[in-house]
């Protein structure tokens, strides 16, 4: 007879296996995208200086399906990836809202642009204490989340410096950095959707309990 399992989990939380599905690539796919178009229109790629053909992604792919993930993981008892998804999901929406003519919103501010970028600033600073608190939260989770997250405070801290003082340079830079950050969001996700039983490889994403170990039993 075997004897009976003490983890509640398999008791009182578990699902059909039809329900577990891991929402978290999406998330992290729409993210990368989105991160990486802007990113790339920082950095003056192309010399594109009009960023309305990137506001549909922002507000669909980057807004809506990016919170739509934080939904799914949210059901699935992942409190973490069912905040940062759609509190970030929330910022793309944000900003495609805000530079969406039709809103009058950065028009408002015609006659004071100095006004204007306090307010973004601010909004800015705001999101970067949040990025903040998101990478203490995956502090113990794995290397490459852990490095998006650290990225996405740099990126945050560059941007919100460049609204302020209207320096270019700083922008520029939060860009490349943007770039980095959606390059390693999309590893995330490979690594998340390969698995072993339908891929012919996986990816490493570092544990850190794993590395931990590793590290003590060297000592």
């Amino acid at each position: 007879m075997m004897p009976k399992s003490n983890s509640t989990l398999d008791e009182t939380t578990s699902v059909p296996p039809k329900a577990q599905a891991n929402a978290a690539p999406l998330g992290l796919s729409s993210f990368a995208m989105t991160l990486f178009v802007f990113s790339m229109y920082l950095i003056g790629t192309g010399g594109v200086v009009n960023h309305n053909v990137a506001l549909g992604l922002a507000l669909f792919y980057g807004g809506f399906i990016q919170v739509l993930a934080g939904i799914f993981e949210m059901m699935r008892g992942d409190i973490f990836h069912g905040t940062i998804f759609p509190s970030f999901g929330g910022y793309w929406i944000c900003f495609g809202f805000i530079n969406y003519d039709a809103t009058g919103i950065l028009s408002s501010y015609k006659d004071n642009p100095e006004m204007l970028r306090n307010a973004l600033g601010i909004f800015l600073v705001g999101w970067t204490i949040f990025a903040f608190i998101m990478l203490l939260c995956a502090l113990k989770s794995n290397l490459v989340l852990i490095t998006i997250l650290s990225l996405l405070v740099i990126i945050n801290t560059l941007l919100t410096t460049a609204t302020f003082t209207g320096l270019k340079s700083f922008e520029v830079a939060g860009g490349v950095f943007g770039v980095i950050a959606a390059f390693c969001a999309w590893y995330l996700a490979l690594a998340l959707i390969l698995q072993k039983e339908s891929s012919y490889f996986t990816l490493k994403t570092w544990p850190i309990e794993r590395i931990h170990t590793l590290s003590t039993d060297k000592v």
